[in-house]
């Protein structure tokens, strides 16, 4: 039991509303799931980004 509420798993699920990963849920999938965080993340470059100005 992850004793995460069943509307925050929903939302990463959906992969709405989710603007920065809570560790700690991470780490308690992995251990449910067993598997790593590599298996359940997938970094995706954001859309319509100009690089920053050089310093």
């Amino acid at each position: 039991m992850t004793t995460i509420i069943y509307d925050v798993i929903d939302r990463y699920y959906k992969g709405q509303n989710v603007s920065l990963a809570d560790l700690d849920f991470l780490a308690k999938c992995c251990y449910v799931l067993d598997c790593s965080v590599s298996d359940l993340l997938e970094y995706q470059a954001p859309e319509n980004t100009e690089p920053p100005d050089s310093v």
